[in-house]
């Protein structure tokens, strides 16, 4: 065989390999629990199947002396149906005694309490669905950031997303809790991508 041919032969390999790039290998397995991402947010990353369908949660602050609980949020990757959030409210001498306020990337958000293995939807539909659609509220996709707020006076609250008010409700499931912070919900196996695509949020309380 001719040079010339070896050297088409040559360039013919590089374009295949090219054109065909290897499949890219899985992200090693890792969890990162409310560390600081070094840009003023709070980090939960997951890609470890053992935590499929799980809840995480933190407590931010005692808010001893302020009746409002506010935090912001993305995410960054993840099943985009899968709700994220805060608790507010919680038990000071209880890990499991809350309630908690969740949206999703698509247009979803959920109120609920907790006390202990109780739990009681505060949105509610007629259909019987405790997930309220309404995506003109909430900046959908990943990166974008998002807005809750509660605001308490004895058992009366008040809920906001971005400023906007979605909910007034009473209820006295967890009374006096002032603690809040940061929730994180990792989807069901046959939603979630691990460990190629972690779950990775972001929250940032505010003062």
């Amino acid at each position: 065989m001719k040079k010339s041919a070896f050297f088409i032969l040559g360039i013919l390999v590089v374009l295949f390999f090219t054109a065909c790039p290897t499949e890219p290998k899985d992200l090693p397995v890792n969890t990162i629990r409310w560390q600081s991402d070094g840009s003023g947010f709070t980090q939960f990353y997951t890609n470890d199947p053992q935590y499929y369908d799980y809840g995480f949660w933190a407590h931010f602050v005692d808010h001893s002396e302020n009746e409002t609980f506010e935090i912001e949020l993305k995410r960054i990757s993840g099943y985009n149906h899968v709700g994220y959030g805060m608790i507010f409210g919680a038990d000071n001498a209880s890990t499991t005694r809350h309630y908690v306020f969740l949206i999703t990337n698509t247009g979803y958000y959920y109120i609920y309490s907790r006390d202990n293995s109780t739990y009681k939807d505060i949105t509610t539909q007629e259909n019987g669905n405790p997930w309220i659609y309404n995506p003109s509220l909430i900046n959908a996709g990943n990166n974008q950031i998002n807005k809750l707020k509660v605001t308490r006076n004895g058992n009366e609250y008040t809920a906001y997303i971005n400023n906007t008010e979605v909910i007034k409700f009473t209820d006295a499931t967890v009374t006096g809790g002032n603690r809040y912070g940061p929730y994180a919900g990792v989807g069901l196996a046959a939603n979630e991508d691990f460990p190629n695509t972690p779950v990775d949020l972001r929250f940032r309380r505010i003062p």
